[in-house]
């Protein structure tokens, strides 16, 4: 079926209430990966679907039909209200529960709308892999207009080492839908090797080890199927791949705490205040550039005092 007929077919088969279920989703999950904002509004919008949205007698029904995984989902958010008995400052319990509200809500969330349609999990993961790719783009564009960019902060809002997790993550998803389906095979590639290439671009340790791993894995499946050319291949890509690897990291190493030639600094004689600045003797590198060349101590001083009341 080509791929058109099955995106107008899934949007098709959902109705009002399952394209609210979908909005929420995707505001929660434009959360997760930005803004803690988003997160909050998702979780609210969630809240507003379990209370007032629907039938409430069907989704009494389906609370009771599965009342034993509830108490044990829900177990997790009472542990902490038990927890606060014993607390003396009510004032963090308080944000410790709220900061664990997702144990409270998405279980909730969850059994009040299941069975969940395949079609649901589709639209939400094209939502994913959209908000990614968005990112992806800032996150470029930034690298490619700053001559000093660093590529923990290429997407603004978003933390780096979560972003590369969720980058490793959609590279997965998509490779496995691209393997079973040719359809959106030639869609999905040229994602799957922009995911990768930023992961390589923005220095993300923590994504490169993780796609490591996910291809051990992965490497191994293919050789547990006992077909001899797939070993081989599987082999050769996983040695291939690790020798690149180790390559790459070796270098970043070096990038990052072997000094690069020192680039001028027009600093002024004086400070605002009319007093000197100081070269340090030890001068700490970061990313390969050194920081912290200049200070001036008195005024340190003096601020420190200032702000602490301490001699």
């Amino acid at each position: 079926m080509p791929t058109k007929t099955v995106i107008q077919n899934t949007l098709k088969s959902l109705n009002i209430i399952d394209w609210c279920d979908v909005f929420s989703s995707m505001t929660l999950i434009v959360g997760i990966i930005y803004s803690p904002f988003f997160f909050t509004v998702g979780l609210i919008m969630m809240l507003v679907r379990v209370l007032f949205i629907g039938n409430m007698k069907e989704k009494i029904k389906k609370l009771k039909q599965s009342y034993k995984i509830l108490l044990c989902l829900l177990g997790i958010y009472l542990l902490n209200i038990v927890g606060m008995l014993w607390s003396s400052n009510l004032q963090y319990g308080l944000f410790e529960l709220n900061h664990k509200m997702p144990f409270l809500v998405l279980p909730l969330f969850c059994l009040v709308i299941s069975p969940i349609k395949k079609q649901f999990w589709q639209v939400l993961l094209f939502a994913y892999i959209v908000a990614i790719t968005i990112g992806v783009a800032i996150g470029l564009i930034n690298y490619f207009i700053d001559p000093y960019a660093d590529g923990r902060f290429l997407v603004p809002t978003a933390r780096n080492i979560s972003f590369a997790f969720h980058l490793c993550f959609a590279i997965s998803v998509m490779t496995i839908a691209a393997y079973k389906n040719k359809e959106v095979r030639k869609f999905l590639t040229p994602i799957i090797i922009l995911f990768t290439v930023y992961i390589f671009v923005a220095s993300l340790i923590s994504g490169i080890v993780t796609l490591i791993i996910l291809m051990i894995f992965a490497l191994i499946s293919i050789i547990r199927k006992k077909r001899k050319s797939y070993s081989i291949i599987a082999i050769s890509i996983c040695a291939i791949a690790l020798v690149l690897c180790g390559v790459w990291l070796s270098k970043q190493i070096d990038n990052y705490f072997t000094p690069k030639q020192e680039f001028a600094l027009y600093i002024k004689e004086k400070t605002a205040l009319g007093n000197d600045y100081i070269p340090f003797d030890n001068k700490f590198i970061e990313n390969g550039y050194y920081v912290y060349m200049y200070s001036c101590p008195s005024e340190v001083e003096s601020a420190w005092k200032q702000r602490t009341g301490l001699n």
